[in-house]
């Protein structure tokens, strides 16, 4: 049985997923800890898309791959996996020019994206997520502001500058 927290980055997972394959990415590793659990959510995602290839790897595995990836989306809390953020931050299965974004908000500063940085990747902060989709949210609401997603990118920098258990 799955925790309410894997299954939450689960459902992450397979969003991000959708948004990849709706971009036209044909190929798709998918990472992951427990080989069963991993093969549980491949088999979903299949059946969801058809067309595209998803691949699972072991998190372990990674740091020996030869892949040429194109961005690399981490829903997983590094924070709690001291491992997992060390291979990952080999990005030696990444292009030269590729994206790396990781989908939580904390810790801040973000070690992984950081990473990401020094290894001259183009990195996308969890904090311009949380803007678009709150500015999403405002529109949705239909509440009346002049707010703009950068504005509100520095309100959630802010508040996670002041907020981060890591301050």
């Amino acid at each position: 049985m799955l925790s309410r927290f894997a299954v939450f980055v689960f459902l992450q997972a397979r969003a991000v997923c959708a948004v990849l394959a709706e971009l036209g990415f044909g190929e798709i590793y998918v990472v992951g800890q427990e080989a069963e659990q991993l093969e549980i959510q491949i088999e979903l995602l299949r059946k969801s898309h058809f067309g595209i290839k998803f691949k699972p790897l072991m998190f372990h595995e990674l740091t020996i791959q030869s892949l040429s990836a194109s961005i690399i989306i981490n829903t997983v809390d590094l924070s709690q996996d001291k491992e997992l953020l060390s291979d990952l931050s080999y990005f030696n299965f990444m292009k030269r020019d590729g994206y790396a974004l990781d989908l939580n908000l904390l810790p801040y500063p973000n070690p992984l994206l950081e990473e990401a940085e020094r290894a001259e990747l183009r990195v996308l902060h969890p904090s311009l997520v949380a803007a678009t989709w709150t500015h999403l949210w405002i529109e949705k609401l239909q509440i009346e502001t002049s707010l703009k997603v950068e504005e509100l990118h520095e309100s959630w920098k802010n508040f996670l500058r002041e907020n981060s258990p890591s301050v």
